[in-house]
């Protein structure tokens, strides 16, 4: 039984059959190797370009952060100035009110301005 299974196995045919057999797994595994190293590259690339976009929109992201802690810097600054303005206005009222006041005290003291 063994005999008949090697003396197949070691047939002209069979030996034809097996390295042809094997050189077609061969090419197959570099076909395969070929596509799988292609999608790898494409995957690679694919990645790049994303990771690339994500810097992108992150950069942006904190320039608009940025310009909006400007803005609202530059709407503090305005209502300082706004405020400072109302004090300016505040103690004028004060002074002109007191020397009005003085003045009629004056005329109640004395009868009459002069």
């Amino acid at each position: 039984m063994f005999d008949s299974i090697l003396s197949f196995l070691l047939s002209s045919a069979s030996v034809d059959f097996f390295v042809g057999f094997l050189l077609g797994l061969a090419v197959a595994s570099i076909i395969c190797y070929k596509i799988l190293t292609d999608r790898a590259k494409v995957q690679e690339e694919s990645l790049k370009e994303k990771d690339r976009l994500l810097h992108d929109k992150e950069k942006e992201y904190q320039k608009l952060l940025n310009e909006k802690e400007r803005l609202r810097l530059d709407e503090i600054k305005a209502k300082n100035e706004e405020i400072k303005e109302l004090k300016a206005e505040i103690n004028y009222l004060h002074k002109d009110l007191a020397r009005h006041n003085m003045q009629e005290s004056f005329v109640n003291v004395f009868g009459s301005e002069k």
